[in-house]
């Protein structure tokens, strides 16, 4: 008992050091996951977006779907992917609209020094 008291310790601790928490939470990944997948969906949108590096500053970078009016669908799952595993991806929060309405708004976010 005591052992395994104290490898899960220091596993927490390990994971803890590992991927410190930032702006977008902790972890390897910094993905956001809204929404339910419901029988019947069919894919909307899908796109990526891209924002450039830049030594020790935060970028960001606002994302509108649809670029124009309102959807004739309604939104029922909304992911985002961060391609970085390693913890050092950027974050994405949405702003307006998502599950439920026809219209979303990402407000997307570098950590400082940003990655390609």
């Amino acid at each position: 008992m005591y052992l395994v008291v104290l490898l899960a310790v220091t596993g927490w601790i390990s994971l803890v050091t590992c991927y410190p928490k930032t702006a977008c939470g902790d972890g390897p990944s910094h993905n956001l996951l809204l929404g339910n997948r419901t029988y019947g969906d069919k894919l909307l949108y899908s796109g990526s977006e891209h924002i450039d590096s830049s030594l020790l500053r935060v970028k960001t970078k606002d994302v509108h779907w649809p670029l124009h009016g309102v959807s004739p669908e309604v939104i029922t799952r909304l992911e985002v992917v961060d391609k970085a595993k390693d913890g050092s991806g950027g974050c994405a929060f949405l702003s307006g609209g998502g599950p439920g309405s026809r219209v979303a708004k990402l407000h997307l976010k570098t950590q400082r020094g940003g990655s390609d």
